[in-house]
């Protein structure tokens, strides 16, 4: 046809898809043709029949502007429910509910008869409980007639069947429908579920778990401890109930009761036994048997020594335990340390060592952990852990003699004699208030001096004499009406001859009453009763003139006389 404006669909071909057509099938065209714009809505293809004429338009609409274009269109149409019979096919482009176009080329076509007969049902479910009704539905479409098969046996012919479920198991029920134009068949399977029965009641070890399983093939399972499985895993006593629902919607219960058999087995915490003891292990009364790792078959075991004991124990019901204690010998080591022999003077510090021991009891009847020994001997101590045990040792405590040294009592010479000071020890060594380390010393001249003696122990002990010079020609007496009497005591007087600073002691610790100074002449120039101590005492009698003085020490029964020696000159 002639086109004066691009406001059109033109079809060109036709091609029929569906070959041998029948009324129970769905044809299918594909159309091809042009726009005469590119914006143009494809809408779909409808169909209608008029006698013998099967009119297939194309539908498109336009909008309010037209884009003139020319473009290319192919379109698939399917067409369902065409009556059998011989058509004439007309194809119109449509626009905007007009036709635009008719194309007359498109081949006849001839849509013959076929058989409609289709067999279905339905079934309430796919499971029931064992005393449920089936029911299975027909909904078969152009059958007149019916056969029902359970399990391929012919059981009805009645459109619905439904049938009494009393025997459990799975069943195939078919449908066969017919029609005098053929026939249709379809299965489908239903199973029918026997009653719930769960397992027998039963007892568990301890700390073992056991699984509770329902049977199988229900749609919905719901355990009493909330589990929604068809299984559900248990560790402690009780009864446990299922509840199980079939497809159909029918619902079982059922339940196992459950006990969990011990007690729990355990040795205790790990223990001990004091040194040189032992301890009886106890696995407990309740077992019917009890086994320990290399060792007896009852329950008791004896142990004496230090390890890890293991103990097997089995229940009424065969349930085996083990469990193993660790068991140490307590207050297996104690030593003291610092034995040892020193000088007199100096202390041997004796411990017990280790963070065991927390009581403690020495033979002098100290209580601490450290005791220093003042006397020489065997000390012994005994000694308490934090776990109670108790144990003794002994450790040694002595002391080397000191060296002997004595120079004698001080004295005084005469102008020009001299004496011999000797302090001669084996192994040991010397020194001089002068520095000097022979084991003698010459004495001619009045002082002080002083002597250590050291042993090859390291011990050491000192001695000191004061000498003082005098001339011996001269004879001095001493004033008359101050004899002395009593008990020689033993004072020192020193230095002598002295400066003016003279020093009294008395080495057995002796106090006088009064210390009294004379001359030569008897008369009286010094005199103190105050104060007075074994010594030393100190005098000064830097005011007196150099010459001799006589010192008067007196006690309560005795008076002692020391001459001393004043220097000149100085």
């Amino acid at each position: 046809m002639g086109m004066t404006s691009y406001g059109f669909v033109q079809v060109s071909s036709v091609q029929q898809i569906t070959t041998s057509p029948t009324d129970c099938d769905t044809i299918t065209y594909v159309i091809s043709g042009t726009l005469g714009a590119s914006n143009y809505t494809y809408t779909g293809i409808t169909w209608s029949v008029s006698g013998s004429t099967l009119t297939i338009d194309v539908n498109y609409t336009s909008g309010g502007i037209i884009l003139p274009v020319i473009v290319q269109f192919t379109q698939t149409g399917h067409l369902t429910g065409v009556s059998s019979g011989n058509y004439t096919v007309v194809v119109r482009g449509m626009l905007n509910g007009s036709a635009s176009s008719t194309f007359n080329g498109a081949p006849s076509i001839n849509v013959v008869t076929c058989c409609a007969t289709k067999a279905n049902f339905t079934a309430g479910a796919v499971s029931y409980c064992k005393g449920d009704t089936v029911a299975l539905s027909n909904i078969s479409t152009a059958s007149t007639s019916q056969v029902w098969y359970a399990n391929n046996v012919a059981v009805d012919t009645n459109f619905n069947f439904s049938q009494l479920a009393t025997i459990p198991g799975n069943y195939t029920y078919k449908l066969v429908a017919s029609s005098p134009c053929g026939k249709d068949s379809i299965e489908k399977n239903v199973l029918i579920l026997d009653d719930l029965k769960m397992p027998n009641d039963t007892a568990i070890c301890l700390n073992d778990p056991l699984t509770l399983s329902a049977p199988a093939g229900w749609d919905a399972y719901s355990w009493s401890d909330r589990s929604r499985k068809q299984t559900t895993t248990v560790t402690q006593s009780g009864t446990y109930h299922v509840t199980v629902t079939a497809n159909s919607g029918c619902t079982q219960v059922d339940s196992v009761k459950v006990d969990v058999v011990g007690p729990a087995f355990s040795l205790g915490p790990d223990t001990f036994f004091c040194y040189q003891g032992n301890l009886t292990l106890d696995a407990g009364a309740v077992w019917d048997t009890v086994s320990w790792l290399l060792g007896p078959t009852n329950r008791f075991l004896n142990v004496d020594s230090a390890g890890v004991y293991v103990a097997t124990v089995t229940n009424s019901i065969g349930c085996q335990f083990i469990d193993a204690i660790k068991v140490v010998e307590s207050g297996a080591t104690i030593d003291v340390i610092g034995s040892d022999t020193v000088c007199p003077g100096d202390t041997v510090h004796l411990e017990v060592i280790g963070n065991d021991w927390n009581q403690f009891q020495w033979s002098n009847g100290g209580n601490t952990q450290k005791v220093a020994a003042l006397t020489a001997g065997t000390w012994t101590v005994t000694a308490t852990n934090q776990d109670g045990c108790v144990r003794e040792d002994t450790a040694w405590a002595g002391f080397f003699a000191l060296p002997f040294v004595d120079l004698g009592e001080d004295t005084t010479l005469c102008i020009g004699d001299s004496m011999l000071l000797d302090v001669t020890q084996a192994n040991s060594t010397y020194l001089w208030q002068d520095s000097s380390m022979a084991p003698t010393a010459t004495i001619d001249t009045a002082g002080t001096y002083y002597v250590t003696v050291i042993s090859a122990e390291g011990c050491a002990n000192s001695d000191s004499i004061t000498v003082g010079l005098q001339d011996c020609d001269t004879v001095v007496e001493e004033p008359d009406g101050v004899e002395e009497f009593g008990s020689k005591e033993n004072w020192v007087v020193y230095p002598n001859p002295s400066t003016g600073q003279v020093y009294l002691q008395n080495p057995n610790g002796d106090k006088p009453v009064a210390v009294e100074v004379y001359g030569v002449t008897g008369n009286l120039v010094y005199s103190n009763q105050q104060n007075l101590t074994s010594g030393p005492i100190r005098l000064n009698l830097e005011a007196l003139s150099g010459g001799t003085w006589f010192i008067h020490i007196i006690g309560k029964d005795y008076r002692q006389v020391y001459p001393i020696q004043l220097l000149t000159g100085r």
